[in-house]
């Protein structure tokens, strides 16, 4: 009887640290309180609960996200937007057509017209991608979770208040999950240099020269 509550246990502690789930490591914790466990079992219990990172903490295995509240859990959401060169391996990989992008229309715009690999100013192959579409970043995020069996997605707008992205000498806006205007409109957050920090509606199936993506990983 001991062996199969000491097994349960092990099982749900596991399954509470791979989803990254402290209070359910917690609760696991007070069972085995309630069950009257001897002390020494319960305080490893305890060590592996307080283990779990929390808000704010680094994702186990993945530096370059951090966990944030999202709702009644937490998810991982990734510190830095999506690359030139991340977003190249993902083009190159799918041939994923390039999208339009024009800020504002002009005859110079028109018959050279920008994209993803030329916006318009100069750009390292690490600085935050953008002239991508919303319909590209959603791509994007499927084809990584493809790749790596985890499950990607936008932010949406809480979220991204609640770490926004760090790096780069030129501020960029990023596309959000949450859409607008019956869902005619998708919505793009946080400052750009184009203009201050703030929530606007965009249209889904062209870039824009000052908005990039980030990625948040569902645990």
């Amino acid at each position: 009887m001991r062996r199969r509550l000491d097994k349960a246990l092990d099982a749900r502690m596991a399954q509470a640290t791979s989803h990254v789930d402290r209070a359910a490591a917690q609760r696991v914790v007070e069972s085995a309180r309630t069950l009257g466990l001897p002390t020494a079992r319960i305080d490893a219990l305890v060590a592996r609960a307080n283990d779990i990172p929390g808000a704010g903490d680094a994702l186990p295995g993945d530096a370059s996200m951090r966990l944030v509240r999202s709702g009644d859990g937490l998810v991982a959401i990734a510190v830095r937007q999506v690359s030139r060169a991340d977003y190249a391996r993902f083009a190159n990989a799918t041939a994923r057509p390039e999208a339009l992008c024009r800020q504002r229309i002009s005859l110079l715009r028109l018959v050279r017209p920008i994209s993803w690999q030329t916006p318009g100013f100069a750009q390292s192959p690490s600085q935050p991608v953008v002239c991508v579409s919303w319909g590209d970043a959603s791509a994007y995020a499927q084809w990584l979770g493809r790749r790596t069996g985890f499950r990607y997605r936008l932010p949406n707008a809480g979220e991204e208040r609640a770490l926004p992205a760090t790096g780069g000498s030129r501020a960029i806006s990023e596309w959000l999950g949450q859409c607008g205007n019956g869902c005619g409109e998708r919505l793009g957050a946080g400052r750009s240099w184009r203009g201050p920090s703030g929530t606007r509606p965009l249209d889904p199936g062209r870039g824009y020269d000052d908005v990039g993506f980030r990625l948040v990983r569902e645990l």
